[in-house]
């Protein structure tokens, strides 16, 4: 079975708009018959504040080790925010595409119509303007 990493900005983000949207994501691509894993399933992200950045050496190094070997063990990595950058959804990104050959699906709805324009318009593998299309795709060309 097709496995896809969510990936996408969540520092700063109110806690309700980032479960949301990788909820919303989640069951769209289980849908189209895909495996998902969400890094921020069960880090206890509280739906009334922003997502706080603010950790340990120890625990930010924690997190991007769990975070590359579920990439690593991942089909294809899907960004639920390209049109919005982020550090780690960049290497994360960069482990993808240049060191693992692996897919690098965006939902961007911005680039998806030419309103924005930068690497990763030429980079990425496919680029959407929602969520829909891009688990459409996916399941079509990765789960199949």
């Amino acid at each position: 079975m097709c496995r896809v990493y969510l990936a996408g900005a969540m520092g700063g983000r109110l806690g309700s708009e980032v479960l949301t949207e990788r909820a919303h994501a989640t069951q769209v691509l289980e849908e189209n018959g895909v495996e998902v894993y969400d890094p921020a399933a069960g880090e206890g992200i509280d739906p009334a504040l922003p997502v706080d950045l603010q950790m340990s050496y120890l625990q930010m190094k924690n997190f991007v080790a769990k975070d590359e070997f579920a990439i690593r063990n991942s089909h294809v990595l899907l960004v639920l925010t390209g049109d919005r950058s982020s550090e780690g959804t960049a290497w994360e990104m960069g482990l993808a595409h240049f060191e693992l050959g692996i897919p690098v699906v965006l939902v961007a709805p911005k680039r998806a119509s030419g309103q924005l324009m930068g690497f990763s318009n030429i980079k990425a593998d496919a680029i959407f303007a929602t969520v829909e299309e891009a688990a459409a795709f996916i399941g079509e060309q990765y789960a199949a």
